[in-house]
């Protein structure tokens, strides 16, 4: 999970409407919890959990929702770089989201984001 701090810091200078999972739920709300919530309201994810796509139960859940699955690359940066990052790459997965909805899409280290294909 990114840290809170990163949605803080792309919701004020990109302007975007970003929230934290610990904004609505406790750190530890399980994906079946959470993910169908997101659903509803028609929330785009950003995670790095790949989990959830091998796992079929779980990649039910993520039917009809908007999900970029960052590498895991950027997570390993300092919190500052992955700020960064975020900061830099936004416009790119906001656009993407613009696009297409619902599907899911991997984010690469450059930025690059790409049709999650099975």
């Amino acid at each position: 999970m990114f840290s809170f701090r990163i949605a803080i810091a792309t919701g004020v200078v990109r302007k975007a409407n970003a929230i934290h999972l610990t904004d609505r739920f406790c750190a530890s709300a399980p994906d079946e919890e959470w993910l169908p919530e997101a659903r509803k309201h028609g929330w785009v994810v950003i995670t790095a959990d790949y989990g959830v796509r091998k796992d079929p139960v779980q990649r039910k859940i993520l039917d009809g929702l908007t999900v970029f699955f960052i590498v895991k690359s950027v997570f390993r940066q300092v919190l500052e770089d992955q700020a960064v990052w975020f900061i830099r790459k936004w416009p790119k997965i906001e656009k993407a989201a613009r696009v297409r909805r619902p599907t899911h899409f991997r984010v690469m280290a450059n930025g690059e984001v790409r049709r999650y294909d099975d």
